[in-house]
């Protein structure tokens, strides 16, 4: 039986959501009560809140024909989550039961580090974001090579565009409802004393809601990875739905270390990923013996002159900006921040630093540093050690 306390509902639901939530159900399977179910949370607006523990909460306990789903869920709705946005869940042990018993922590807070920077779309639509770039862009005096340069330059005017983002956007949403708010009422004014002056006032307010309007779209739709909708078609419930969901799938709450021990504390789980990838990335450096004619003999096809001629080409300014223009939109950021619709959207004024940079890559060989570094992602494992 599941239980319902306000805008949430925890307990025994008697049905998986998904195939894999069931251990002999091929992820194929569609079930009828499955899919009623499904329509069921979609159609009063739940989702899972982010919980750590058992992935099966119910099993048969039956040796050989043994059978585990998760029938035990903790679903809440938006209201909910604004209530409580730090909230946990806890599936632990069944002990005698053949159902894991679940638990709700409302206040799961620790200190937040600082946000690293990430650039928001939604600036390239400000008109006056366009000529602040250009002017700080060509009014840093950086020297060095053409690569140096290119992220002197980006590091520099982070705090340049932090800045501005916070004095047009900050409380982003709350200003967009305090606007439309406002609209209304300038709406109302005029119906009821339809004024020049006042269809000049609802024109204005009309203005200001529809840019807030827009760079909030845009912001929750770069946030919440959704790039099947366009640009335009608005709907927050949906993006801050989608937000949370992308939010409790990728929380880590709690790892296993080689020995089996529980790691849970943020400090813990950030002292064992660290220490795991400098051992696997790490560790004793060796020399090669082998030499280019052992090498070569791996590689049984060799490229003819012809194809050399065209990797040999040289590189042109229209291929650089065509590859950058390519490059797929609403994407993770790189370790500096910058999305490629940074790039895209003040290509007139960052362009040609950048194609000269690319340039002197070719030319040399060498790749800088800051130019080479990536994001490793960790990807939660399905199956968890009970909690």
């Amino acid at each position: 039986m599941a239980l319902t306390v306000g805008g949430s509902g925890l307990g025994d639901f008697n049905q998986v959501l998904f195939a894999d939530e069931h251990s002999s159900a091929d992820r194929f399977s569609s079930p009828l009560g499955m899919r009623e179910f499904g329509q069921c949370v979609t159609s009063v607006e739940l989702t899972d809140l982010a919980c750590i523990g058992n992935s099966f909460t119910w099993s048969n306990k039956q040796g050989i024909t043994l059978v585990s789903k998760k029938l035990d869920r903790i679903m809440v709705n938006d209201e909910w989550l604004t209530m409580f946005p730090n909230a946990l869940g806890v599936f632990g042990d069944p002990g005698i039961s053949d159902h894991s018993p679940c638990c709700v922590f409302l206040d799961t807070t620790s200190s937040k580090p600082k946000k690293p920077f990430k650039f928001f779309s939604m600036l390239n639509q400000n008109p006056d974001f366009p000529i602040l770039i250009r002017e700080c862009w060509r009014a840093l005096p950086f020297e060095g090579s053409k690569m140096l340069m290119v992220s002197r330059k980006l590091k520099a005017i982070k705090s340049v565009i932090r800045s501005f983002s916070r004095d047009n956007y900050s409380l982003l949403e709350k200003r967009v409802v305090e606007a439309f708010d406002e609209l209304l009422a300038c709406q109302l004014r005029t119906l009821n004393n339809p004024t020049p002056e006042a269809a000049l006032s609802e024109k204005e307010a009309h203005h200001k809601w529809s840019i807030l309007a827009r760079a909030e779209d845009s912001l929750l739709q770069q946030r919440s990875k959704v790039n099947w909708l366009g640009f335009g078609d608005c709907d927050s419930a949906y993006y801050h739905r989608s937000l949370r969901t992308r939010q409790s799938i990728n929380l880590i709450s709690c790892l296993l270390d080689d020995g089996g021990n529980l790691l849970e504390s943020k400090e813990d789980i950030e002292k064992h990923i660290v220490g795991y990838y400098e051992t696997l990335l790490g560790g004793n450096q060796t020399c090669s013996t082998a030499v280019v004619s052992e090498l070569s003999n791996l590689l049984p096809t060799t490229l003819n002159s012809s194809i050399l001629d065209i990797i040999n080409e040289p590189v042109t300014d229209t291929a650089i900006q065509e590859v950058f223009f390519a490059m797929p939109k609403n994407k993770s950021h790189g370790p500096d921040g910058y999305p490629a619709e940074f790039f895209t959207g003040n290509w007139k004024s960052v362009g040609r630093d950048v194609m000269d940079a690319v340039h002197e890559f070719f030319s040399s060989g060498y790749l800088l540093q800051q130019w080479n570094t990536t994001i490793l992602s960790l990807i939660r494992r399905r199956l968890m050690r009970t909690v």
